[in-house]
């Protein structure tokens, strides 16, 4: 295939570093990779919103490190770029 061929442009990936609460009182930070505003990726129809290079502080004083972490969109309390 050559460039000629591509009828649609690709969008480029941008990385945002996030900090996210939950509605049983945790706390994740980590990066969102998006080609959307936050508003957007947090409204958009998606169900998760994924974390890259994760830090949790669980709302019964653990903590963890994740490469990768899920976040269901239902359990959102707040969101906000760091």
């Amino acid at each position: 295939m050559n460039e000629e061929q591509f009828d649609y442009a690709l969008e480029e990936e941008e990385y945002g570093k996030l900090l996210v609460r939950l509605q049983d009182g945790s706390t994740i930070k980590g990066t969102a990779r998006t080609t959307k505003t936050l508003a957007d990726e947090v409204n958009d129809e998606e169900r998760f919103l994924v974390l890259y290079d994760a830090v949790c502080k669980f709302a019964d004083g653990r903590g963890s490190r994740q490469k990768v972490i899920f976040i269901n969109k239902e359990h959102l309390l707040w969101v906000v770029p760091t």
